[in-house]
């Protein structure tokens, strides 16, 4: 058990939550500042996060405090220190709620690259070589980062992450009327001419404006002055579970559209995963690859037609969600010894007087099994 204590301590469990409302714009969203509190609350209550490894990141955020707007540089920064922090063992999360949109390639015959849309507008793409595949590319071996994006065109901001679920997976038709949500897309157009009223630029060019606004703060992809860095070779430890595919639109509910009872606006898929992760018991373990199906099924029962995705190496899709719960570290061989058979009815008795989450290794193949059959019912439904 000490042991197990020991494993815990020794990992760091790092977050970084976003969430633009853009208020007070024609591009007003209602449900991602929502979004990223209650993301929060799971984090702490289901998943061992510590409050002062969490940083929230809102553009509701108190005037006295604007390195807490969800900016690009702000959010740049933030999860560039979180990666600094990181050692092999340790687990990274970025949680976005907002707008999404399609950028055009630098490059001829490229495909338009995804992107974030900060409070400010000063994008942060899933370009190769910048931004999030930088990032991942710098995390340490062993160590994960996992990025949640409950956003539009959210399904490649990882370069080259190799798709697990995406639009050759498939579940039955919606079995609801479909809602009338706000979309969180913004065009590319719209971004541009928001932009071009800031800068004062006659130019059609996005990279010309987000240069003479942020100047050395903006993406490398717009810098002209930017060198591809080598491409990291073979799997990374990056996890990308995306609101929808590439071509499609993540939904920003309101409370009116569809009779919600906490009377609150939150986005379908960040609401989704919660609900499949409160659905399990307390320490019942939940992968990756379960917990995106799990929550495309409940949105096709909303009516709703994103379709979740997840991109990431083969062993990260089977791995549970943000490595929860934890397996105790081995016993010495002598300890071993003296536990002899009972070693695991040790555990099994913790866990029900306590609730605690250290759970043997042969207890996790049965939860693996119990949360299959869950899912599978789930789908029967």
């Amino acid at each position: 058990m000490d042991g197990g204590k020991s494993q815990q301590q020794q990992q760091k469990r790092l977050a970084v939550l976003v969430g633009c409302n853009y208020e007070h714009t024609r591009f007003q969203l209602s449900g991602c500042i929502n979004d990223a509190r209650s993301m929060r609350h799971l984090l702490l209550s289901r998943f061992a996060f510590s409050p002062d490894d969490v940083l929230l990141l809102t553009d509701d955020a108190v005037a006295d405090s604007p390195h807490l707007f969800p900016t690009g540089a702000n959010i740049r920064s933030a999860l560039a220190a979180m990666v600094d922090r990181a050692a092999p063992g340790d687990v990274l999360f970025f949680h976005y709620s907002g707008h999404g949109t399609l950028v055009d390639p630098v490059w001829p015959l490229h495909h338009r690259d995804e992107a974030i849309v900060p409070c400010d507008f000063n994008l942060i793409t899933g370009a190769p070589h910048v931004d999030f595949r930088e990032l991942v590319n710098r995390v340490p071996s062993g160590a994960t980062f996992t990025i949640v994006s409950d956003s539009c065109h959210s399904g490649g901001l990882i370069d080259h992450e190799k798709e697990q679920i995406g639009p050759s997976s498939t579940v039955a038709a919606a079995t609801a009327s479909p809602p009338s949500p706000t979309s969180r897309t913004l065009p590319l157009e719209s971004v541009v001419h928001h932009l071009a009223a800031l800068s004062n630029l006659a130019s059609p060019n996005i990279a010309d404006h987000l240069v003479e606004l942020f100047g050395s703060e903006v993406s490398a992809k717009f810098a002209s002055s930017h060198v591809a860095a080598p491409r990291r070779r073979g799997d990374d430890e990056g996890i990308l579970l995306s609101g929808c595919q590439t071509n499609e639109t993540s939904a920003d509910m309101e409370p009116e559209a569809d009779g919600e009872a906490s009377g609150e606006a939150y986005g379908a898929f960040t609401s989704a995963i919660r609900m499949v992760l409160l659905q399990r018991k307390e320490g019942e373990v939940v992968s990756n690859r379960e917990l995106v199906m799990g929550a495309r099924r409940l949105l096709r029962t909303q009516g709703l037609s994103q379709h979740p995705c997840l991109y990431c190496s083969d062993v990260n899709a089977e791995k549970p969600f943000l490595m929860w719960p934890l397996t105790p570290a081995p016993a010495p061989a002598e300890e071993k010894q003296k536990q002899g058979t009972h070693a695991s009815s040790t555990v099994i008795e913790t866990i029900c007087k306590d609730g605690t989450v250290m759970v043997p290794d042969e207890l996790l193949e049965q939860d693996k099994e119990a949360a299959k059959a869950a899912l599978d019912e789930m789908d029967s439904d």
